[in-house]
């Protein structure tokens, strides 16, 4: 569905560089993309959403060109069919919540009306930024994006302030949004969790590259194959002369697992990991830091 080609010359905390970026989404796809700050994340989505133009190549969208520099072609940000949530909300402070949505809808209002049914926002729609909580606020974020009936989503690390409770409830809250509207999203993230809560694909850049695209599984989980798993940090180890309890808190819940002595030598309090069970026998897997 989404066809990427393009350079673009960036300068980075290591000096000038040249980000490279040739990749394939397909429909329906929720991509994350993964990498070190300065490594062309951000450019590369802000690039897709026509706020940043590339100095070469094209972006091909279900066979439409909505950039090609050989051809001159660059299809504005409005007529391109995307919704973007930025980190900071980058709402209007004056406007109420129902005005905020107004104003992305051009007055659309049966559309102002479902996104607030569909995102909980009744009670706040009279409300002004600085009057919301940051989930509340990025809660409005989404519907706005959502506004316009986008096929691509995409988010730019939109959960790095809330809280845990908050953050795992608006990843579950995205993802329904990604289902239900049958969307092809992307977000931009450095919580290993969030990649596997909520992404099926995923992309290490590093330094102006991309240097992996695969799942998330066989870029960081070892190719794990489990009949349940979830990832957590490693919150305690408790030792004893039989065994050894590993306490993982995952968003606001602590799963406590018991294992042998030799599988947590390489435990420590602070690492990501994941917990899987396959045949009624859990283990606790050490992440790859993708580097």
């Amino acid at each position: 569905m989404i066809h990427i080609d393009v350079t673009k010359r960036l300068l980075s905390a290591n000096g000038a560089i040249t980000l490279r970026v040739k990749l394939d989404i397909e429909r329906h796809d929720f991509f994350t993309f993964f990498g070190k700050s300065g490594s062309g994340k951000t450019t590369t989505l802000r690039m897709l959403a026509g706020l940043t133009h590339p100095d070469n190549g094209e972006i091909i969208v279900d066979g439409n060109v909505w950039y090609s520099k050989e051809k001159g072609i660059n299809v504005a940000p409005q007529h391109r069919t995307i919704g973007f949530v930025f980190q900071d909300y980058a709402l209007f402070p004056a406007m109420s919540v129902r005005k905020n949505l107004e104003y992305a809808s051009n007055k659309n209002q049966k559309r102002v009306e479902e996104l607030i049914d569909i995102m909980q926002l009744r009670a706040l729609e009279h409300s002004r930024p600085h009057q919301l909580s940051g989930g509340q606020r990025q809660r409005v974020a989404l519907a706005r994006a959502l506004i316009r009936s986008p096929k691509i989503l995409l988010l730019d690390e939109p959960l790095s302030a809330l809280d845990s409770e908050m953050r795992t409830s608006l990843q579950n809250e995205i993802n329904q949004i990604h289902s239900s509207f049958g969307l092809t999203s992307i977000i931009v993230t450095h919580d290993i969790a969030e990649i596997f809560t909520m992404s099926n694909k995923m992309v290490l850049f590093d330094n102006g590259t991309v240097s992996k695209s695969d799942s998330p599984d066989m870029l960081l989980g070892n190719k794990l194959s489990s009949k349940f798993r979830t990832v957590g940090k490693v919150v305690s180890i408790a030792k004893s002369d039989i065994a050894v309890v590993v306490t993982v808190q995952r968003g606001i819940n602590l799963i406590r697992v018991v294992v042998d002595p030799e599988e947590s030598a390489t435990l420590q309090p602070g690492q990501n990991v994941i917990l899987a069970v396959k045949a009624f026998a859990p283990s606790i897997i050490v992440l790859n830091k993708c580097e």
